[in-house]
């Protein structure tokens, strides 16, 4: 998730800049999952590798 932000007006004071941090952080923790997705929803899972949480998941000729 990418978020552009642009100042209108010259320097923001410091309460309006707090207003502004304590906003995003709301947006992040409520755009999160609650949970991990489970291991067999992991890249590699489907395909059989040795553990699709290992690094040789992402290579099956090791």
């Amino acid at each position: 998730m990418s978020i552009d932000i642009q100042v209108l007006r010259g320097n923001p004071d410091d309460a309006e800049i707090a207003a502004l941090v304590c906003a995003l952080v709301a947006l992040k923790r409520a755009t999160e999952p609650d949970e991990p997705a489970p291991p067999a929803s992991w890249v590699g899972a489907p395909a059989g590798y040795e553990s699709a949480g290992s690094w040789t998941a992402a290579d099956p000729w090791r």
